[in-house]
């Protein structure tokens, strides 16, 4: 985003685009959807850090971040869009149990979680929540926390140029080696790699967007 860029006669097309690629998936159907207070925490702190970047403007990514908060919020949306959507469809829905370490894990996923804290969550135990996760997710608990930190940090590599650092922290990583190491088990790229070819493919997208 060169300010010769956001000057340029291409630029509207191409934000428009970029906006209409997040928001895809809620403009189909309008729903009520009810809120889990732990959701409303989340996008309650993620409002306050648009505000204070819109604000306070401390560096030279201070737009770049507060549109990283603004994504998260869309996130937490998607993934309330996607439960709504499993209440109207035939699937059988999660155990009350994993639905509450989801709840947990997907409002506290960058802060330091270990897994007495996923159990306490779910007021189950060790083997009744390992069973139920295995047989409803195909994983463990801890295995869906690293799943779903790996999730949010590939949409901020994708659409943010946050600094790796940045991105590690926000995603419950204490280093970036500890990040670029697991990020590259699950993806098979670096943070660096995803980073690049992701904005690459975006870029091609919408350039046919535009021009077809």
């Amino acid at each position: 985003m060169r300010l010769d860029f956001i000057r340029s006669q291409g630029y509207f097309d191409f934000a428009f685009n970029h906006d209409l690629f997040l928001l895809e998936p809620f403009m189909s159907d309008t729903y009520v959807i009810p809120l889990h207070i732990e959701y409303l925490e989340r996008i309650n702190e993620c409002y306050l850090r648009i505000k204070e970047n819109l604000e306070m403007q401390r560096d030279i990514l201070w737009s770049c971040r507060a549109r990283s908060y603004f994504m998260e919020v869309i996130i937490v949306i998607e993934r309330l869009y996607d439960v709504i959507r499993n209440l109207e469809s035939s699937e059988p829905e999660y155990h009350e149990f994993v639905k509450k370490v989801l709840t947990f894990i997907e409002n506290h996923y960058g802060e330091d979680i270990s897994l007495n804290d996923i159990i306490k969550a779910s007021e189950s135990n060790h083997t009744t929540l390992g069973k139920l996760f295995g047989e409803e997710l195909n994983m463990t608990p801890m295995k869906y926390l690293w799943y779903y930190r790996i999730l949010i940090a590939k949409k901020h590599l994708s659409f943010t140029d946050i600094p790796l650092k940045e991105i590690a922290f926000r995603c419950g990583f204490k280093t970036v080696s500890h990040f670029s190491r697991v990020f590259k088990e699950h993806t098979g790229k670096s943070p660096l790699m995803y980073r690049k070819s992701a904005v690459e493919e975006r870029k091609a997208s919408m350039a046919n967007n535009v021009y077809s």
